[in-house]
This record gives structure tokens, C-alpha cells and sequence, in this order.
């Protein structure tokens, strides 16, 4: 068995100011491409050969742009508008983790507002109020059981009479 070409001096000078393992590799004269990529980067591994500042390869929204993107907006909208993206759910949650992961500040982002009026969390108390007839919105049953656990009460329609059934409301008394 013969000595490997990739020495650890070798890979270190090419590691050393390399951002990617592929830059390192090109620094090598190794195509990116080949199979020899993987064996490369496990000889590196096995030497002890510093990778750790490797930025992760096809990453498209680095600290930088994050952050350019960021400091322009008000809100996590504005930022994935800034960066050419729908403002789908898919993309604001992916975003809003890479912004987290960098640590990037976004205490200068404003309250979001709904119609207008402030956005607040839902609480137990807001969710459980009678509502007007001819203006009724629907509140899905999974908040619904949430809100009356939390407030500490049966997961029971209130016109349910104990070993009755239904009361029946339009019924006289």
C-alpha cells in the first residue's frame, strides 16, 4: 500500500484559507465533482485537519445578506420580500430560523397588525366569549379544548345538563 498524495501539510494549506470544502479541493487540482471528494474529506478528518470555518456549500442566505435584508425591514414579510421570496409559510419559517441561528437582532421589527389593530396571542379568556348570533366566527375545537383546559374547565358544551342530554334552549322553561 502507498502513501496517499494528500499529506496533512498539503491539506492543510488547502483547507487553511479555503471558505468550502469544494475551494479546498480546487486548491487541490481535485475536480469538486469526483468520487475523490468524499475520500478527501475523510482523510482531512482522520489527520486532524481544521475544518470547522467550512461554510456549508449551496447556502444561498448567509449572515450578510441576512442581515442587509433584515436591517431594511420592519417585519419578517418585508424581509423575505427583500430577498425575492413569497411570503409563504415555508420560506418565513426557513428564514426566520436562519436569522435565529445567526443571531441576528430583530428588535426594531414593529408589532404585526391584523385589520389594523394590534396583533396579540390568543388567550383562554379571549377565545371563551359568547358571541353574537348574526356575527358568530368560528373557532376551530382544538383551540377551543386548549382554551377550556387551561382555564381549568370541562370540556363540555355548557347547555349540557347532567344526566339530560342536550337541554333543549328554545324550549320554555
Amino acid at each position: 500500500m502507498g502513501t496517499s498524495a494528500y499529506t496533512r501539510e498539503r491539506l492543510e494549506e488547502a483547507a487553511q484559507g479555503a471558505r468550502t470544502l469544494s475551494e479546498a479541493l480546487g486548491r487541490l487540482g481535485v475536480d469538486p465533482g469526483s468520487s475523490t471528494r468524499r475520500y478527501v474529506m475523510g482523510r482531512m478528518k482522520r489527520l486532524g485537519v481544521n475544518t470547522s470555518h467550512f461554510e456549508r456549500e449551496g447556502v444561498k442566505w448567509n449572515r450578510e445578506i441576512l442581515q442587509a435584508a433584515v436591517s431594511a425591514s420592519t417585519n419578517m414579510c418585508e424581509v423575505l420580500r427583500h430577498l425575492g421570496l413569497e411570503v409563504v409559510g415555508g420560506h418565513h419559517t426557513h428564514i426566520s430560523r436562519r436569522i435565529r441561528a445567526y443571531g441576528i437582532d430583530i428588535s426594531h421589527f414593529r408589532v404585526p397588525t391584523q385589520r389594523g389593530k394590534p396583533w396579540r396571542p390568543r388567550t383562554p379568556e379571549g377565545l371563551l366569549v359568547e358571541q353574537p348570533t348574526d356575527r358568530a366566527r368560528r373557532i376551530p375545537s382544538d383551540r377551543l379544548k386548549w382554551a377550556m383546559t387551561a382555564s381549568g374547565l370541562p370540556e363540555r358544551c355548557a347547555l349540557w345538563r347532567y344526566g339530560s342530554g342536550l337541554a333543549r334552549a328554545s324550549s320554555p322553561p
